[in-house]
């Protein structure tokens, strides 16, 4: 099958890191912010990843996060990893966005954002009802460009009734600074009416902040 195409980014976007230079990112195992979380679907649990930089035919030098298949899980669990740059990525004046491009594989994975803000508090994009159009989810197989609001001052906006991102009071404090990637992928994903086996492989590149134009 084809892979489908997807718009590029806005023309707001200034990518901080490729993704592409070998041992610029690496999996952080004390970062369990995901599995320490409501117990509500969807179910984590730390999996074990194989994180390499390849070359795409289609977006060239990037970076493979790719499940490594040991054990039994059940189909509900999803399997996460943390990753994190050789250093925090700042973002120059305030950013409306953040996004990077990711080659989804239809499992219905997610992509979670981890930002520190001005006072020093933390912030990711997780929390009840936050991503309503599922602006974050791995629906998709080809490269996309993936995005999520910081605050409410971006144009188009994420309608959803929670709390986009959890962390602190309000909303972040600018300066910020992108501290971690956090990457949930899924062995099994629902086809129609039924589980089917997926590759639990994704692709990232170009991850960075948008700015209004």
């Amino acid at each position: 099958m084809k892979a489908r195409r997807y718009a590029p980014p806005p023309r707001g976007f200034r990518a901080s890191d490729s993704m592409a230079e070998p041992g610029a990112w690496r999996e952080d195992p004390a970062n369990n912010a995901l599995e320490e979380r409501d117990p509500e679907l969807p179910y984590r649990q730390r999996g074990t990843f194989a994180v390499r930089p390849v070359r795409d035919k289609d977006k060239c030098d990037c970076l493979e996060v790719a499940l490594v298949k040991t054990g039994k899980r059940e189909p509900l669990i999803s399997e996460v990893t943390c990753l994190v740059p050789r250093t925090p990525l700042a973002a120059a004046g305030r950013p409306v966005g953040i996004g990077l491009w990711v080659r989804g594989d239809s499992g219905w994975g997610k992509i979670v954002f981890e930002i520190e803000d001005a006072n020093r508090t933390v912030w990711r994009t997780e929390g009840r009802w936050h991503d309503w159009p599922a602006d974050l989810a791995i629906h998709f197989d080809g490269w996309r460009f993936v995005s999520y609001p910081i605050d409410h001052d971006e144009e188009a906006l994420n309608l959803s009734p929670g709390r986009h991102w959890i962390g602190g009071k309000g909303v972040p404090v600018f300066p910020v600074t992108l501290r971690a990637v956090h990457v949930m992928v899924n062995r099994q994903a629902l086809d129609v009416t039924e589980m089917r086996e997926a590759p639990a492989v994704l692709r990232l590149k170009d991850i960075g902040f948008l700015y209004e134009q």
